[in-house]
């Protein structure tokens, strides 16, 4: 049987708001065929939740548990950075100002 090999990289930052599902495709790069690079990037890596602050790190290890979980088939080699830093954006509150 022919093993299918995926090359991901890293990226460096991404942005995210509040109650987003991160998947594998947001947080990295994918080279691989067209079906199995949809595969891939579709594997949800993480679910933002409030207590998560303002920034989350993703680690390639996660992203390829994930994939070794979801495929165990899929061969994977890594590129580049081992983490990605995800900037969690919060709606910012106005103020109204206060006249006295």
């Amino acid at each position: 049987m022919k093993q299918d090999i995926v090359y991901l990289r890293m990226r460096h930052r991404v942005q995210a708001n509040p109650e987003q599902k991160m998947t594998i495709g947001d947080v990295a790069q994918i080279v691989a065929n067209d079906e199995l690079r949809d595969l891939v990037g579709k594997i949800p890596i993480h679910q933002i939740k409030p207590k998560d602050k303002k920034f989350i790190v993703i680690d390639v290890m996660k992203v390829v548990k994930a994939i070794r979980m979801s495929s165990p088939y899929i061969e994977v080699q890594t590129m580049g950075a081992a983490q990605t830093i995800v900037e969690v954006y919060f709606a910012k509150k106005t103020f109204k100002p206060l006249f006295l």
